[in-house]
């Protein structure tokens, strides 16, 4: 993808390597993919605009899924049982590109982009 400034190139850059990382399996706990698995997430078709560790054996994050459905995630990798994994794709607002107000700049938005383009 061509960029314009400096800063949509990072956050694009950004997108990528998160979404390699959980690609490859590169998450401190399997539990945390198998939780997005069970949601029905294929993870090898799905873009991860961030990821991150809240507290010990406690991670979140956001996944575009391969049907461009928005999830935010928090998995519990003790008690896989009390993760929640919500779709927030109708709620969205100016994440998503469509929007006159969104930003490219804003990882779920570049996300977004990336896999619309993956898509044509």
């Amino acid at each position: 993808m061509d960029f314009a400034k400096l800063a949509e190139k990072q956050v694009y850059e950004r997108v990528q390597d998160c979404t390699e990382r959980l690609r490859r399996g590169d998450v401190p706990s399997p539990v945390v993919l198998d939780v997005l698995s069970r949601h029905g997430i294929d993870i090898q078709h799905s873009l991860f605009p961030c990821f991150g560790e809240l507290d010990d054996n406690l991670f979140n994050g956001t996944v575009v899924s391969q049907n461009r459905r928005v999830f935010e995630f928090v998995i519990d990798t003790l008690e896989p049982a009390e993760s929640t994994v919500d779709d927030v794709t109708d709620q969205l607002g100016p994440k998503d590109p469509r929007h006159p107000k969104s930003d490219i700049k804003d990882v779920i938005t570049m996300s977004l982009l990336c896999f619309d383009r993956q898509a044509s």
